[in-house]
């Protein structure tokens, strides 16, 4: 868990929402990850199934996503943007 979002990361992440029409998507390539938005909510839609010849394991990847998911639910958050999962994600 983030203790303290970074201001300067709040401030990209504003900046990046501002640009993002209504159903607009954002993938964050580090991680696999695909948010669309939907009004003043990002939403987690996708995200990178694991693969046999990757580097880390099934575990692995996604324990790094719901990591990013909790760095970019803070960010956001800070920025006065709820981010949410889709329910296929649940």
């Amino acid at each position: 868990m983030i203790d303290k979002p970074n201001p300067h990361h709040v401030r990209w992440c504003k900046r990046l929402f501002d640009g993002l029409k209504d159903g607009a998507i954002w993938g964050v390539p580090r991680s696999g990850m695909i948010f669309r938005r939907h009004g003043d909510k990002l939403v987690w839609e996708e995200q990178m199934p694991h693969m046999a010849d990757m580097p880390i394991s099934a575990t692995q990847l996604e324990e790094q996503q719901e990591r990013e998911f909790e760095s970019i639910s803070a960010h956001f958050g800070a920025a006065g943007i709820k981010v949410l999962k889709s329910i296929r994600l649940m």
